[in-house]
C-alpha cells in the first residue's frame, strides 16, 4: 500500500502561535497543511480521507509542531534541543530547530535599537543587560571567524 501525503488529524490540539484550539483537526494535502480549525473538518472531504486520531495529541515527530528559534542564546538553544530529541521527553516537547545564534559588535546596531525600543521601559538597562549579557560580542573584526565556526 502506497503511503499517502494527504491525510486528516482529527481530535488534535493545536497551538496556532496565537491561540490554543484544544480540539481541531489538521487537513494534510501534498504534504503541506492546507486547513485547521476547531471541531471536525467541515468539508466533503471529510471521509474520503485517511484520518489519523489523535485524541489531545500536539507532538508528531514529522515536525508538524515544530519550534523554529531565529535568534536566542546557545545555551538556552541547546537546553531545548536537548528536551525535544531526548527519548524520555520528545513525546512532550515540540520539535526545535534553530537558525544560529548572533552576534553583537561593541555600540552595534542591536544594542542601539533594544535602547530605543525601550528607553521608556522602566529599569530598561537592566533589562537590555539581561538580554545582551547573553550573547557573545566582539571586539575585533578577526574574532568573527572563529565565532563563526563554533
Amino acid at each position: 500500500m502506497a503511503l499517502s501525503n494527504s491525510f486528516l488529524l482529527q481530535d488534535v490540539k493545536i497551538l496556532t502561535g496565537t491561540a490554543t484550539i484544544d480540539r481541531g483537526f489538521v487537513h494534510v494535502l501534498d504534504g503541506k497543511i492546507a486547513q485547521i480549525g476547531p471541531g471536525d473538518l467541515p468539508t466533503p472531504l471529510n471521509g474520503t480521507l485517511p484520518v489519523i486520531l489523535r485524541p489531545g495529541g500536539t507532538s508528531l515527530s514529522f515536525g508538524v509542531t515544530t519550534v523554529c528559534d531565529m535568534q536566542n542564546d546557545l545555551e538556552t538553544n541547546g537546553n531545548l534541543k536537548r528536551l525535544a530529541d531526548d527519548p524520555a521527553t520528545k513525546s512532550i516537547y515540540a520539535d526545535f530547530k534553530f537558525a544560529g545564534s548572533g552576534a553583537l559588535v561593541h555600540g552595534g546596531w542591536r544594542l542601539q535599537v533594544l535602547e530605543k525600543e525601550l528607553s521608556n521601559v522602566p529599569c530598561s538597562d537592566h533589562l537590555i543587560n539581561q538580554i545582551v549579557s547573553k550573547w557573545t560580542i566582539l571586539s575585533r573584526p578577526e574574532e568573527a571567524d572563529p565565532f563563526t565556526k563554533k
